[in-house]
């Protein structure tokens, strides 16, 4: 028979713990330890991937202080994110199936990402740049600290406005089908998508 006073100190244990990895997850960007291990770590390993099912040799030698840093990867990209879509930045693309963004943490650069392959497993990687290519569009760091709107996005959200007054009239005046709206805009944007890469 299950002790209900067990499965209550185990399911408060695995709260306290989750609320433990938030709170560390969240001072990725506030504290500079992590910013700090990963210049460090990177100039030994300069390619970090996340694997889903690890590779065991990949991570050999590796103390577990570093093995938990690098845990914690996925939750430095999804901060970067989050930070980049509130500021309309987009991932750079590769392949369909790897998405990355470039940042400049004083004074080098990363490519901070994550890679789907076909059977949807999602996998983090980080890599250092050997070059500082100033000339490639990058998240400068600071600005992700200091939560730093773009002055970009004021101009970007006013023009989104007047599309979905556009839209708004298209489906509640007109009658258009919202998939017909949906489909039109989709194809659209993916040809101009195709042009732009050209």
């Amino acid at each position: 028979m299950v002790n209900k006073e067990d499965v209550k100190n185990h399911l408060e244990h695995i709260l306290e713990r989750g609320n433990e990895r938030k709170k560390m997850s969240n001072n990725l960007i506030n504290n500079d330890d992590y910013i700090n291990w990963l210049d460090d770590f990177t100039k030994v390993h300069p390619e970090i991937i996340i694997l889903e099912i690890p590779n065991i040799n990949y991570y050999c030698g590796i103390s577990l202080d570093e093995f938990v840093n690098i845990s914690f990867l996925s939750d430095f990209y999804k901060l970067i994110s989050k930070y980049a879509r509130k500021n309309y930045i987009f991932p750079n693309a590769f392949d369909d199936y790897e998405n990355y963004y470039v940042i400049k943490v004083y004074n080098v650069f990363y490519e901070i990402g994550v890679i789907i392959d076909d059977e949807q497993d999602v996998n983090f990687f980080c890599r250092r740049l050997q070059e500082n290519d100033e000339g490639r569009y990058f998240i400068d760091f600071k600005d992700i600290k200091e939560n730093k709107v773009r002055h970009e996005v004021f101009h970007i959200k006013k023009n989104l406005k007047k599309l979905v007054e556009v839209i708004n009239q298209l489906i509640l005046s007109d009658n258009i089908p919202v998939e017909a709206i949906a489909d039109t805009t989709a194809e659209a944007i993916q040809k101009i998508i195709t042009k732009m890469r050209k």
